[in-house]
């Protein structure tokens, strides 16, 4: 579902405004570049502008941090971790030190940790993250649980509940997420519930009333 779900949010957020650099498919070297056109088109933008970070795909905790994972990772000891995937660190040290500005990050990608093995902790899908004031995070299912296979149509649970909610007029943002989870739940029976958190002092809509 992950590529399904890439151009789905990419036509979304291009809908209510957003200018969008796309990735799919990405090796750790694409990744890295994406992150850096991420920072220059913020810095073109200005610290004011809203940022939002999106990501579909396979990612995992470990030892309380939270890691995504190109296509290429090659993990066979627990020091490859650092090296061959990607520290949620990064995305957020772009976002934290350059905007002032509304900041959204959505993860649809809570998985168990195949590499516990190496790592202190077993511990099931993703840590919450610590970020800066004026964030949100969305998670497509709760901190230490994982999300489910299967979705709606050719699209993830979270990811098909989340544009539906997106697209509603007049709809903050803090409900959108509180929306989605809500639907979730049902589609799901309960045995996935997405997950928020939010540090935002400002409203922000996805599509404002007229």
């Amino acid at each position: 579902f992950a590529v399904n779900d890439s151009f789905a949010i990419k036509n979304a957020l291009e809908d209510t405004g957003f200018e969008v650099i796309h990735i799919t498919n990405s090796s750790q070297q694409s990744f890295l570049s994406g992150l850096e056109d991420f920072r220059k088109l913020i810095y073109q933008y200005g610290s004011s502008t809203t940022a939002l970070f999106y990501y579909s795909g396979h990612a995992a905790q470990i030892d309380g941090t939270n890691y995504l994972y190109p296509i290429d990772a090659k993990i066979e000891s627990k020091g490859d971790i650092e090296v061959e995937t990607i520290n949620m660190g990064r995305v957020f040290s772009i976002l934290d030190s350059t905007l002032t500005g509304v900041k959204i990050v959505i993860l649809d990608a809570c998985r168990d940790n195949p590499y516990s093995v190496f790592t202190k902790t077993t511990s099931k899908g993703l840590a919450t993250s610590k970020s800066s004031s004026g964030t949100i995070i969305g998670y497509s299912t709760g901190p230490g649980e994982t999300a489910i296979d299967g979705g709606k149509g050719e699209l993830s649970f979270y990811t098909a509940s989340l544009i539906q909610e997106m697209s509603k007029t007049g709809l903050d943002i803090e409900d959108v997420f509180k929306y989605t989870s809500r639907s979730v739940a049902k589609e799901t029976y309960n045995r996935q519930t997405p997950w928020y958190s939010s540090s935002l002092l400002v409203d922000f809509y996805f599509t404002e009333k007229k």
